[in-house]
């Protein structure tokens, strides 16, 4: 084993010498015809690594397709993207997506997952992690020229209101190279909820803007599951849930179409509203009486409320109860 660990960091220190900077960004122009599937994963599936009943999707970037792989390897890169949660969760499993180049894809012995916590006021990651893990027990599924990844993970407790940073990071012996799946606003609608990915290396020994990198805000593809830390010991008592508002999924808004996931804490009457940049009422989302408490999701097919398709710009959405509101910024493209 330790002579296997000895040719994997060789050869790791070999890619560092070789890499320019400007081939970090591997990308992929032409989708091959695929091989081998063993399943796709969708959301209202369960992930095969917990077929008991898997844990609450906590955040959700997953892949819509396949684009491009951002480099990740022990040793010669790591990229980390943020998430949040909406009410307090102990996080116990994730997905996911990545690919190979540079020699036949052989599967990692093992990734490491960091969790860092987010620099209050810049909205990047700080430099130290605040969780480190290893995981040898993970599968891969082969969807044709790239690949999912699930595993349960040692729990982490996430706290509502506080953004993380995450990155997966192989080890394996080069060749291959191990990347994970990225995307970026101009070739998906896919791309996620608009906070760009951070990259470390030797070339960028402080975590450094993708933009910076590469020229693109580019986002990485995967899923954090969990359940809600706030369940009572006792027989019959729910979860306790936080309000809050979360981030619209896709954000910028390219398809016409977006997703906006909400908390609240009790029975109570929920408003949540669309609004243009200058304060004009576009159309009311949700208005209910007594809505019970709970972690819900409503849909914008980025109408007004006449029905039609409003132009490209910036736009606030409201939530809004008796004594509490928050608002968000969310952007529709053309």
């Amino acid at each position: 084993m330790g002579f296997i660990l000895s040719l994997c960091l060789m050869f790791s220190t070999l890619s560092i010498l070789v890499e320019a900077k400007e081939n970090d960004v591997i990308t992929l122009l032409t989708k091959p015809t695929i091989k081998s599937v063993t399943r796709k994963l969708l959301v209202d599936q369960k992930p095969i690594f917990d077929k008991s009943g898997r844990s609450d999707l906590l955040f959700d970037q997953a892949a819509t397709g396949y684009y491009g792989f951002y480099p990740c390897m022990e040793g010669s890169g790591r990229i980390c993207d943020n998430f949040n949660v909406l009410y307090d969760a102990n996080v116990d499993s994730a997905v996911w997506w990545g690919g190979y180049w540079n020699g036949t894809p052989t599967p990692p012995y093992y990734f490491w997952i960091e969790i860092y916590p987010d620099s209050i006021g810049f909205n990047q990651p700080q430099q130290n992690p605040i969780y480190t893990e290893t995981i040898s027990y993970y599968n891969e599924t082969n969807l044709g020229g790239y690949y999912l990844y699930e595993a349960v993970i040692p729990p982490f407790i996430a706290v509502t209101g506080e953004t993380y940073w995450i990155q997966f990071m192989a080890t394996l012996i080069f060749p291959p190279q191990w990347g994970n799946n990225g995307s970026w606003p101009g070739n998906t609608p896919g791309w996620g909820d608009g906070q760009e990915c951070f990259f470390k290396s030797v070339g960028y020994p402080l975590w450094t803007p993708a933009t910076t990198v590469w020229g693109d805000p580019v986002e990485t593809s995967f899923q954090i599951y969990g359940t809600s830390v706030g369940v009572a010991e006792e027989p019959g008592k729910t979860k306790t849930f936080i309000f809050g508002l979360s981030q619209n999924v896709p954000n910028p808004v390219r398809e016409g179409k977006t997703t906006i996931p909400y908390s609240t804490t009790r029975e109570v009457s929920v408003t949540l509203k669309i609004y243009d940049s200058t304060g004009r009422l576009v159309k009311t989302l949700i208005e209910r009486q007594n809505e019970s408490a709970g972690l819900k999701t409503v849909y914008w097919d980025c109408k007004d409320k006449n029905h039609h398709p409003v132009p490209a710009g910036v736009y606030f959405y409201k939530l809004a109860t008796e004594d509490r509101t928050v608002t968000k910024k969310l952007v529709v493209v053309k």
